[in-house]
C-alpha cells in the first residue's frame, strides 16, 4: 500500500510539472511583445486624429529596411513614387486588417530573420485568408504585413481579443 500510494504521488506531481504550461497558458500568453506591437499599429491608425498618434505609428515601422527594399526592387521610381507606395502600404491596407481584428491564436518565431509573428484570425472581408503574417527586426520594429491563406509556422498560443480597440 506505501510503495502504490508513493507511486500516485510520484505520477501526480509529474503530471503537474508535464502540463503546467498548459495549464498556464491563460491570459499571460496574450502579453507578447510583438503582438502588443501589431495591436498598438492597429489602434494608432484607426485613431490617428488623437494628438501623438501618427509619430507613434510611424515609430513602429522600420522606414530604412522597407527603403532599401523599395529601391532595390524598384530604382528607377521617383522620390513622389516612393512616397506614395509606402503611404499606400500603411494607411490604404488596414481596411483589411480591420476586418481581420478577431484573434484566436498566434505563434512567434524569432529562428528566422525577420523575426515572423503568425496571426490566426477571423477575416470578415477575405474569410480564407485566415492567417496575418507580421515582420519584425531585431528592435521590434515591423518591416512587413501580409495576409495569407497558409502559414509557414501554424500558430498555437491561443489568445482571443480583438486586436487594436485600446494600446497595449
Amino acid at each position: 500500500m506505501g510503495f502504490e500510494m508513493k507511486v500516485k504521488k510520484y505520477l501526480t506531481i509529474l503530471m503537474i510539472f508535464v502540463m503546467w504550461p498548459v495549464f498556464s497558458q491563460g491570459d499571460d500568453v496574450c502579453d507578447e511583445e510583438y503582438l502588443s506591437i501589431y495591436n498598438n499599429y492597429l489602434y494608432y491608425i484607426d485613431n490617428l486624429n488623437a494628438s501623438g498618434n501618427a509619430g507613434k505609428l510611424f515609430s513602429l515601422w522600420d522606414f530604412d529596411y522597407l527603403s532599401e527594399e523599395y529601391r532595390r526592387y524598384y530604382p528607377k521610381d521617383s522620390d513622389g513614387e516612393f512616397i506614395y507606395n509606402m503611404a499606400k502600404g500603411i494607411f490604404v491596407f488596414p481596411d483589411i486588417l480591420f476586418s481581420s481584428k478577431k484573434l484566436l491564436s498566434y505563434v512567434v518565431d524569432r529562428t528566422v530573420y525577420p523575426h515572423e509573428m503568425t496571426l490566426m484570425v477571423v477575416n470578415n472581408k477575405k474569410p480564407s485568408y485566415k492567417y496575418i503574417v507580421v515582420n519584425l527586426n531585431e528592435n521590434g520594429k515591423i518591416q512587413g504585413i501580409m495576409i495569407s491563406d497558409g502559414a509557414r509556422k501554424k500558430p498555437i498560443n491561443k489568445c482571443e481579443m480583438v486586436m487594436g480597440d485600446r494600446v497595449m
